[in-house]
């Protein structure tokens, strides 16, 4: 299930059209036999968007986005119990913790992605680990209460 928008993005001087980007999706999905089990979703929220995530085994997140963040996604599907797969980049890592509640892989390398899904899902205990590790963090750092005085204490030292 691939959920979210493309959005308008210029990088490097090309221009990503949001249009372009989600038939060329479509297309590989098509074009690999895919549509039987991968599914587009386009921009969820709400209770449906809360379903999902309750659902949902692993959350991956391989962003390079030039303007990411700290996504706040990764915070949702930690709330949900959820091992994360994503990039080492920008404030991903304080949320992803490689080995313990999700893996950081490369950007751009479906191979280490692979791998990395094969490794929570051919190890159950170890999955269990990182979904209780999951859950732990997004208590310790990112219930709203926590995340709002953790931010509010940055920008007023700022």
């Amino acid at each position: 299930n691939y959920c979210g928008a493309f959005t308008q993005t210029i990088v490097d001087g090309n221009n990503m059209d949001p249009k372009e980007r989600k038939t060329e999706f479509q297309n590989l999905i098509k074009s690999n036999n895919l549509t039987e089990r991968v599914f587009y979703h386009g921009t969820i929220t709400g209770k449906v968007k809360e379903q999902m995530l309750s659902q949902a085994h692993i959350f991956v997140l391989p962003t390079r986005y030039p303007w990411e963040g700290q996504p706040l996604s990764i915070i949702e599907a930690l709330a949900f119990s959820t091992p994360i797969i994503s990039t080492q980049y920008r404030g991903i890592p304080e949320e992803v913790l490689d080995g313990k509640n999700g893996y950081l892989i490369p950007p751009d390398n479906p191979e280490a992605l692979v791998q990395a899904i094969r490794k929570l899902v051919e190890n159950p205990i170890h999955y269990k680990r990182m979904s209780k590790e999951a859950q732990s963090l997004f208590k310790k750092k990112f219930t709203r209460k926590i995340h709002l005085k953790r931010l509010i204490k940055i920008i007023c030292d700022i």
